[in-house]
């Protein structure tokens, strides 16, 4: 199944926070998913470090897997991404599970 690139921002407490990510679902698929649920998963999630390369969430905290289950009522906007990380910067990100 396709991958869709995402960027959701969101109200952490009194912070706006931003993760990058996949999911399965394509922009119309995850509005409907938004109308209905109480979640939404974003799997693959990443940052560009100082050097401008893509790394892993996991890279940052390698306690986490690098997938998040976001609250609905938190987000303030999703911004769909023309493309992720490509197939050689996705086989250098490390996962874990």
């Amino acid at each position: 199944m396709a991958k869709h690139w995402y960027r959701v921002d969101f109200q952490e407490a009194a912070r706006e926070r931003a993760l990058c990510g996949s999911s399965e679902l394509d922009p119309e698929q995850l509005m409907t998913e938004l109308s209905a649920a109480a979640f939404i998963r974003l799997d693959d999630l990443f940052y560009r470090d100082n050097q401008n390369r893509f790394r892993s969430w996991s890279d940052w905290d390698p306690r986490v897997q690098p997938t998040a289950l976001i609250n609905v009522k938190a987000i303030s906007f999703i911004m769909p991404l023309t493309e992720g990380p490509s197939a050689d910067e996705m086989a250098s990100l490390t996962t874990l599970g």
